[in-house]
């Protein structure tokens, strides 16, 4: 766990291409020329006490839920608020996302569609502020990659065409639903494996261990 403040020393580093400080406990202000350096930088979930950050994704750089609730005064910046409070007033009740896929109903519920193209750790806002999502990392040595996977095998449950797609992440990949009512949520997570096959071949050694946080 890292601590203190971004030392300036930093910006003189000739061979930097990224940089992934997120889920520390840094403090101490953002200095403008972090927010102006023309590599890809990671600063989400720290404790910083100041910035002039205008949004969470500037350029090559991630500021989601980076300061103390406290050092951030102006509801457009909220994002940048530790856990992302509500910038106005709780309106919604239910939230619905098909994770990498298209938009569509399914078993009487409308899910967001979630194609937005990745990046190197980037945070997305989404339907005007209804919900979010964070992803952290960089897949090294790959610099086209996708971000998302798609499946090649024959899922034989309910609604497959829903699993087709996926989001990955190389590091952490959060969902925010935001400016959700006060009151009991129920919580269903879908998944289905569509990239280790169930056969013999190689594509079958894999294995997927899950590390699920819900708050």
């Amino acid at each position: 766990m890292l601590t203190g403040s971004i030392p300036n020393s930093i910006q003189g580093l000739k061979r930097l291409d990224y940089m992934f400080l997120t889920n520390n406990s840094l403090s101490g202000p953002i200095q403008d020329w972090i927010l102006n350096f023309k590599v890809n930088i990671d600063l989400s979930y720290n404790n910083f006490t100041k910035s002039s950050a205008t949004s969470c994704q500037q350029l090559n750089l991630n500021l989601a839920s980076s300061q103390s609730s406290s050092s951030v005064t102006s509801p457009s910046t909220f994002c940048l608020k530790r856990n992302l409070p509500c910038a106005g007033k709780p309106q919604y009740n239910s939230l619905f996302i098909n994770c990498g896929g298209p938009q569509g109903d399914y078993d009487g519920n409308h899910y967001f569609g979630d194609l937005q193209k990745d990046h190197v750790s980037n945070f997305v806002l989404r339907n005007e502020g209804q919900w979010a999502y964070s992803s952290t990392g960089v897949y090294m040595g790959n610099v086209n990659a996708d971000y998302t996977a798609s499946n090649t095998y024959s899922l034989n449950i309910n609604g497959s065409e829903y699993y087709n797609t996926a989001r990955l992440s190389p590091m952490s990949l959060k969902y925010y639903g935001l400016c959700m009512e006060k009151g009991n949520y129920k919580v269903n997570l879908h998944f289905a494996e569509i990239m280790f096959s169930d056969d013999k071949s190689f594509s079958s050694l894999g294995r997927r261990i899950f590390d699920v946080s819900i708050q």
